[in-house]
């Protein structure tokens, strides 16, 4: 109970397979909100738990419910979801709550255990969890049938590689799985299949045709032994050498079309398979070089957009150059745009220069930089951000752009401070003028309230009307 109780800690840790017996007995708990816990935990464990999960699928195999007892529970699991139809595209682990809080016999924990476990297989989706469902459709053999086909489905090409490698696995509910799973995903032309991979699922894709030695593929994987992308131009070549002597002929092929020279027929297939790659290495290398000759040429020049433009047609030769020297040349490239006022362009210069070299020596100045146009940018909208440019001269004291917005915004704040004397005297000033005022109002008011001496003499009464205008009519 101490362990489902803190169910995310045993997802972050090294779970083993004790651990999952332990969350499988919680999962027949009386406790609903203990069994909850456990099968939340039993559908979202970890890569890490990946050899825990194979040791207990392999420990499940030792006590199964009859067939019949084994289709009727994942019957029961897909019904409780509201599915009605054997073939309905539904998780059927969805159901595993509703049924366990009516039944939670050895039978049911038996079925829901490893329904749980291949939820969380799809959650992690690498070909090394995806390998593991065969392993969960063998320990019932026909019940399984239907979960697989939509543990398929859900995954589509992410399954792939798993698919190819279950061809030839050793139990025949992993056999048929993936001969059904191939027809369903188009896997058989591997020409087409290779153009919508992405490229980790690529590189897992070409391992899988070497471990296999799929004879129909063996082409396609000769042709990216000089993928530009290290990924998939290492499994293409790992692969090639998995079919040993049958893979020379494709060996001997690449020399032909890519080095345009024959290989020596004396070499066995593993030397060849080695020259050839140094070979290839070699001239892709030179390539680099070349193109990194070029961009530094034109940085010297001043040309921007040719440097940009060697560098881009770099790494696509080699997108996964990670050298000091390409990520100066870049950093270069981001200096000559803000010579052109050309911030956007410096930017992506900058931020390139950092991911290629992050631990490189020179981050501190690019990200400065980085902050430097930032800034330049703010100001371009009316906006002065102060803080950018203090980064920015924080990491490059080079930047006298900076010093100058800084000292500026430096002189301008001057005059507005008021030294502790100046403010006393100011006080005292001011004290003063309030004490005259006070005595001249209360003068004023005295003599406002005095009584008028008079003469005794009437003085002569005002007349408050107008003086009146001689005015004279004519005739």
């Amino acid at each position: 109970m101490v362990l489902v109780a803190c169910a995310p800690c045993v997802a972050r840790a090294q779970t083993t397979e004790d651990e999952i017996a332990t969350l499988v007995r919680a999962l027949g708990s009386d406790d609903a909100g203990e069994r909850r816990r456990a099968y939340e935990t039993l559908g979202a464990l970890p890569a890490e738990a990946l050899p825990a999960i194979r040791a207990r699928l392999v420990t499940l195999r030792r006590a199964r419910p009859l067939p019949e007892d084994a289709v009727a529970l994942l019957t029961a699991f897909r019904r409780a979801t509201g599915s009605r139809r054997a073939d309905d595209l539904v998780d059927v682990a969805d159901g595993i709550p509703v049924v366990l809080g009516e039944r939670r016999d050895r039978d049911a924990l038996r079925m829901a255990e490893p329904l749980l476990l291949l939820r969380s297989l799809e959650r992690i989706a690498t070909t090394d969890a995806l390998v593991l469902i065969p392993e969960v459709l063998r320990l019932d053999r026909d019940a399984w049938t239907m979960d697989g086909r939509r543990s398929v489905l859900r995954l589509g090409d992410r399954a792939a590689a798993a698919i190819i490698r279950a061809r030839a696995h050793e139990d025949v509910a992993g056999r048929e799985w993936a001969r059904w799973s191939g027809r369903e995903l188009s896997l058989d032309d591997a020409g087409r299949l290779v153009q919508r991979l992405a490229p980790t699922d690529l590189a897992d894709v070409l391992r899988a045709w070497g471990t296999t030695r799929s004879i129909d593929a063996m082409s396609v994987v000769a042709s990216f032994v000089d993928d530009p992308r290290r990924l998939v131009r290492d499994a293409a070549r790992d692969a090639l050498r998995e079919y040993g002597q049958n893979g020379v002929w494709q060996a001997r092929e690449q020399f032909r079309l890519r080095l345009g020279e024959d290989a020596n027929q004396a070499w066995s297939w593993s030397r060849t398979l080695d020259v050839l790659y140094e070979r290839l290495d070699a001239a892709r290398l030179a390539r680099v070089a070349d193109l990194a000759v070029a961009a530094d040429g034109a940085l010297d020049r001043g040309e921007a957009r040719a440097a940009t433009e060697a560098l881009e047609a770099l790494l696509a030769r080699a997108p996964d150059a990670g050298s000091h020297e390409v990520a100066v040349l870049f950093a270069r490239a981001g200096e000559a745009w803000m010579a052109l006022d050309e911030r956007a362009r410096a930017r992506s210069a900058y931020e390139r220069a950092v991911r290629i070299a992050p631990s490189d020596e020179h981050r501190a100045r690019w990200e400065a930089r980085l902050s430097f146009v930032e800034a330049e940018d703010a100001l371009a909208r009316g906006v002065l951000d102060v803080e950018a440019y203090r980064r920015a001269a924080s990491g490059d004291p080079t930047c006298t752009r900076c010093a100058e917005v800084l000292a500026r915004l430096d002189a301008q704040a001057q005059p507005a401070a008021v030294s502790a004397d100046d403010a006393e005297r100011r006080r005292g000033a001011l004290g003063v003028a309030a004490a005259l005022f006070a005595v001249l109002g209360a003068w004023l008011l005295s003599a406002r309230s005095t009584p008028v001496v008079t003469t005794g003499e009437d003085e002569p009464e005002e007349d408050d009307a107008p003086p009146a205008h001689d005015v004279t009519l004519p005739g």
